[in-house]
């Protein structure tokens, strides 16, 4: 019975639907050297914090490490790059251990980032702020769309989406969100803000003031200064995106579709190898005659 996977499911799972018909090979219950192995610069977690690394440390100190770090050859290059358990890398590193239990898989980047992203959701290690820029990165560096990351992930396609919108606060506002000082239900309702410098304003006084995201919402509201509805442009900019998602779904590949009032514009259709190329203008020609 085929479904949305779920985080419940496990790397596992994920790792091998996102093979995609390529051979994966593993090696399990090995002990590597800590020097062999590197973080992966794509890692969707930037921040460690402190308290939990100590106690982490602690721990490995006492009763060693329990749980095998997950890593992939270097491409191209000697050692090794860490898919999963940076955390336990590290600890390692700073106690002084020589070497590190470990499982080797075969994997490319594309797959390394989605396993170390769906780790980091599962233990909830991710900040929002994060996960969004994860998103970002799988979107437009790895070419995924917004469903098919949903679908890698555990997430509806809404809720990347919305959660993507987050990287279009400011600056100072973003800061405040990954310090804390603010939550993810503040910033998102910041987004109801068309104005920079009043979400900056209002980010202030949440801290200030210890606003509840529902009084930043009625603030907001009595404001009236929320994003206008413009009704003439809705239609089309939701008709567009139903388009792209339609289009996406049937090619199997990401869409951009751009139009102009007056109905012109143009359709990119991305494609990330020769193969990929092949089987698009298959789907699009289906007999062969090209």
């Amino acid at each position: 019975m085929s479904g949305t996977p779920r985080l419940g499911r496990g790397l596992d799972a994920l790792f091998n639907e996102g093979a995609r018909g390529s051979s994966v090979g593993t090696q399990s219950g090995l002990m590597l050297d800590v020097s062999e192995i590197q973080p992966d610069p794509n890692q969707p977690r930037k921040n460690f914090r402190p308290e939990a690394m100590d106690e982490l440390v602690e721990s490995i100190r006492i009763h060693g490490v329990l749980q095998p770090i997950l890593v992939s050859k270097k491409d191209g290059s000697e050692g090794y790059t860490i898919v999963a358990g940076e955390r336990r890398w590290r600890a390692a590193q700073s106690i002084g251990l020589q070497q590190i239990p470990a499982i080797v898989r075969d994997t490319d980047s594309t797959s390394r980032m989605l396993l170390a992203l769906v780790e980091n959701l599962q233990r909830s290690d991710l900040g929002i702020l994060e996960e969004a820029a994860a998103y970002d990165q799988l979107q437009n560096e790895f070419g995924l769309t917004q469903q098919e990351i949903g679908r890698r992930v555990g997430r509806s396609r809404s809720a990347v989406a919305n959660t993507l919108r987050l990287l279009d606060l400011p600056s100072a506002v973003m800061e405040l969100v990954r310090s804390g000082d603010i939550s993810a239900g503040h910033a998102r309702a910041l987004l109801q803000l068309q104005n920079y410098d009043r979400q900056i304003e209002i980010a202030t006084l949440i801290t200030d003031d210890g606003l509840s995201v529902r009084d930043v919402e009625r603030l907001i509201a009595k404001e009236g200064n929320s994003k206008p509805k413009r009704r003439t442009q809705l239609p089309a900019d939701s008709e567009s995106s139903r388009l792209e998602e339609a289009i996406q779904q049937k090619l199997g590949t990401r869409v951009t579709l751009k139009r102009n009032s007056k109905g012109q514009g143009q359709m990119i259709i991305h494609f990330y190898s020769d193969d990929e190329l092949t089987g698009i203008i298959e789907k699009i020609i289906p007999d062969g005659d090209f």
